[in-house]
């Protein structure tokens, strides 16, 4: 009776003792559901966090590929830079050489004058010169904008002359 009377002052009434037990299945149930639902997202959040890392590597390799393609394309372009710069130096050469073949025709054909007519003065001829209205006038490029300047001293612009 000891006993009894030690248990029940320990628990409490029978009644109290299943109420608490009842309670303390709920609290188990709904801490096993808690246990599946956590073990669910963290299954979840595995398969994502492989997904990621897969994702990260697929990233990874597209960069570094991309990084390859850009070495190479600027490998590229500083050799098209230099093929550039010969064709530009080649092209002012070309320019030069049909200049000079140019002066040097002109300076045949004066040579020639000279032979066939020694007493003319053709000392105002001249390769950049041009006969306009009859008369023989310089013709600049000034500012991308042709400007004949007259034996007389008067200027005119090309437009003006050729109307």
């Amino acid at each position: 009776m000891h006993y009894v009377v030690l248990a029940q002052g320990l628990f409490g009434s029978r009644d109290d003792l299943e109420d608490r037990c009842v309670n303390l299945q709920k609290d188990v149930d709904r801490l096993t559901d808690n246990e599946k639902s956590y073990v669910d997202k963290v299954s979840a959040l595995e398969k994502s966090l492989v997904t990621e890392v897969s994702n990260t590597k697929t990233l990874t390799k597209s960069c570094e590929d991309l990084q390859d393609f850009e070495s190479k394309l600027s490998k590229k372009l500083d050799v098209a830079k230099k093929s550039y710069a010969d064709l530009q130096q080649s092209l002012e050469r070309s320019h030069m050489d049909a200049f000079n073949v140019g002066d040097m025709a002109f300076d045949g054909a004066k040579d020639q004058m000279i032979c066939l007519y020694p007493t003319l003065d053709i000392s105002s001829v001249d390769f950049f010169k041009s006969i306009v209205d009859g008369k023989l006038m310089d013709v600049e490029d000034v500012d991308g904008s042709p400007v004949i300047d007259g034996l007389d001293g008067n200027d005119a612009s090309l437009a003006e002359v050729t109307k």
